[in-house]
């Protein structure tokens, strides 16, 4: 991982870590988290315009994920709840907060999710 965007995944490991995710893979602008029940979280960094930064949730068997800061959207509207910027320390949290008790249930979000991409 290049140093700026270690030093925004050192800020935020321990909430992947409280929600179950560990570290499986390491590279300059990437680093991929996985459960042992095979949800998969990614840290990406833009290699260009950093620091920029995207985190992605990944259901078991599957190949697309999900935007966390589009997951925090969802989120909001669903329960009224609100959870500030999607800074990368927000999402962290979201995804220790929420994760087994929103996030893990795809039916809270999908059909949401899909219709926003179905535009483009």
């Amino acid at each position: 991982m290049t140093p700026e965007y270690e030093n925004i995944l050192t800020k935020i490991k321990s909430q992947f870590a409280d929600a179950g995710f560990s570290l499986a893979a390491d590279s300059d602008f990437l680093a991929e988290f996985e459960t042992t029940d095979g949800w998969k979280l990614i840290f990406e960094g833009e290699r260009y315009y950093g620091p920029l930064i995207d985190i992605k949730v990944i259901p078991p068997d599957e190949e697309l994920g999900y935007s966390v800061h589009k997951l925090m959207d969802f989120f909001c509207r669903a329960t009224g709840e609100k959870l500030g910027p999607p800074s990368a320390l927000n999402q962290a949290n979201f995804i220790k907060e929420h994760f087994r008790s929103w996030v893990s249930d795809t039916e809270n979000y999908d059909a949401s999710y899909r219709a926003i991409h179905e535009k483009y």
